[in-house]
C-alpha cells in the first residue's frame, strides 16, 4: 500500500468523507471601459465516494450534499434539495497524476438578481470562452425559501460568449491537493489511521489546523474573448467534516 496513491485501500473500506468548503470570491469586470464589482460568498458541503479503483486509475463520484449563501457575512439560506444533474461529477485519476472531469458544477448570479446552479462539461479552458453552444448545459434555479434547486430547461443567468455576463464560480475546490486529498499532505491526514489506512508506519501526528481546517488566499485576472476583463480575488478554507 501507498501513502501517494490510496484509492485501492479507500475504495476496499469503502472510504466517504465529507467536505466543508468556504469561499469568499470579489470579482471586479471592466467591459467597455466600465467597472463592476461582486461579491459571492458559499459554502459547499461535499463528498467523495470511491466507485472502482486499481493500481492504475480510480473513478471517484463527487457530490454536493449542501449549499450555503452568504452576503457580507450574514447567512442568506441553506439549500439541501439539488437534482441529481446539479450536484454529481465524476472524476477519474490517474497514477501520473493525470485527473479528467465529466462535469463541473458552478453558482451564477448575487444576491439581487438571484442565484443559479449550472452544469456543464469540463474544459480545458474557462467555461465563459470555452464553452459551445452545442455542447448543451443543465441550470437550476436557487429557491432559498424552499431550501432547494428547481431544475430549468434554461438560464437567464448563464451566457457564455458574451462581455457582459454574470461570472460563474466553481462550487469545488480548484486546487487539487484539497480537491482529492491525498499523499503525505492530504486533509485527511489528521483524520485516517495511516498504519491502518494506508500501510504507513503510524499516524503522522498532524492535526487539523486550529481544528478549523485550512486556509488560503489566491488572484488571478481573465481577460475573455467577449472583451471583458475580469479579475478574482477569493479567500477560501476547507475542512473534513466527517
Amino acid at each position: 500500500m501507498d501513502i501517494h496513491w490510496p484509492w485501492v485501500v479507500r475504495y476496499q473500506r469503502h472510504w466517504r468523507p465529507t467536505y466543508r468548503y468556504h469561499q469568499v470570491v470579489n470579482v471586479n469586470t471592466v467591459v467597455y471601459g466600465r467597472p463592476s464589482r461582486a461579491q459571492v460568498e458559499v459554502e459547499t458541503v461535499y463528498s467523495h465516494e470511491v466507485v472502482h479503483a486499481n493500481d492504475e486509475f480510480a473513478e471517484l463520484d463527487v457530490r454536493i450534499e449542501r449549499l450555503e449563501l452568504f452576503e457580507n457575512g450574514r447567512l442568506l439560506g441553506y439549500i439541501d434539495r439539488i437534482p441529481s444533474s446539479l450536484k454529481r461529477m465524476t472524476a477519474t485519476v490517474y497514477r501520473n497524476g493525470e485527473v479528467y472531469f465529466d462535469r463541473e458544477i458552478f453558482l451564477i448570479g448575487d444576491p439581487y438578481a438571484g442565484f443559479e446552479v449550472v452544469s456543464t462539461l469540463a474544459y480545458e479552458g474557462y467555461v465563459l470562452d470555452a464553452y459551445h453552444h452545442s455542447d448543451g448545459y443543465r441550470a437550476g434555479s436557487v429557491d432559498l425559501r424552499r431550501h432547494r434547486v428547481r431544475a430549468k430547461k434554461s438560464s437567464r443567468l448563464f451566457r457564455p460568449n458574451r462581455a457582459g455576463s454574470h461570472v460563474p464560480i466553481s462550487l469545488l475546490p480548484n486546487d487539487e491537493g484539497w480537491l482529492w486529498d491525498y499523499g503525505i499532505d492530504a486533509i485527511s491526514a489528521t483524520v485516517d489511521d495511516y498504519d491502518w489506512y494506508y500501510g504507513g508506519q503510524g499516524r503522522t501526528g498532524r492535526t487539523q489546523p486550529n481544528g478549523e481546517g485550512w486556509s488560503q488566499q489566491d488572484a488571478w485576472d481573465y481577460k475573455s474573448e467577449a472583451g471583458a476583463d475580469i479579475s478574482f480575488e477569493r479567500q477560501s478554507k476547507i475542512q473534513r467534516v466527517q
